[in-house]
């Protein structure tokens, strides 16, 4: 009986301590995006609707440590989804912190967004927001 109960416990453990994902019109998002934004998989799927307001607003959200890393991926694949014109497009008048701001989150997104993104820098993969956030 103490086995069985020791391996519950054990198990619950491991279970409750594994990040968890969902997944937002393809885009997996982990739980730490999830606890900074309560709306964060509203925000992504208006985005992905082309709504202007939604797209400059997750732009913007201030996400620290490493769930940074996440939402500067997510934010690069919403732009591949979108499209460069789009994005730039949306995001209208941004200040130069604001344009700092998501250059940070999309170069640590290129870099920890996989082997597709590896070593491909803003100007190579996205040319036209890099030109925007880098005047």
């Amino acid at each position: 009986m103490k086995k069985i109960n020791l391996f519950i416990i054990l198990f619950l453990m491991i279970s409750f301590s594994c990040k968890r994902h969902s997944d937002c019109q393809g885009i997996t998002v982990s739980e730490l995006l999830d606890i900074n934004t309560n709306n964060y998989c509203d925000l992504i799927e208006k985005s992905l609707a082309k709504n202007k307001d939604a797209l400059k607003e997750i732009s913007l959200l201030s996400i620290y440590d490493s769930a940074s890393y996440e939402h500067g991926t997510v934010l690069v694949q919403i732009i591949e989804k979108v499209g460069e014109d789009f994005y730039v497009k949306s995001l209208g008048v941004l200040t130069s912190k604001e344009k700092n701001k998501i250059k940070s989150y999309l170069d640590v997104g290129l870099e920890y967004g996989g082997a597709k993104y590896k070593d491909k820098a803003l100007k190579k993969f996205f040319p036209k927001v890099e030109a925007y956030l880098v005047p």
